[in-house]
């Protein structure tokens, strides 16, 4: 019982570090040379797993155009990274907006108010 105890504790710190990782990641874009290191960093991650053996012709196609979808993709402008750090409650409302129009018909309604 304690060595499951002591394997969930250990997971639950591992998956939470990575996340609080993660997020740290995500708040530091402020200017736009945050976004050419986290565009480095995300192409070497991804070159990383492209060098690794455990991936089939597919995913490693996959994984090149993602590479080069993102090293040509343009860099945004200081007043677009402004407006994205103003306005971070719209980006949600948006995304959770496109989440409901990809469910069925019947599912939709439910967003329906009124």
């Amino acid at each position: 019982m304690k060595i499951k105890l002591f394997a969930v504790l250990c997971a639950a710190i591992f998956v939470a570090d990575v996340s609080a990782e993660m997020s740290q990641k995500k708040k530091k874009i402020k200017t736009i040379e945050d976004v050419k290191e986290l565009r480095s960093h995300r192409i070497a991650m991804m070159a990383e797993r492209l060098d690794s053996d455990e991936l089939n012709p597919k995913q490693k196609r996959m994984i090149k155009e993602r590479i080069s979808a993102l090293s040509s993709k343009p860099l945004p402008t200081q007043e677009q990274i402004d407006w994205a750090i103003k306005n971070k409650d719209l980006k949600k409302i948006m995304r959770n907006y496109r989440k409901g129009m990809k469910k069925p018909m019947g599912k939709r309604r439910d967003n329906v108010i009124g």
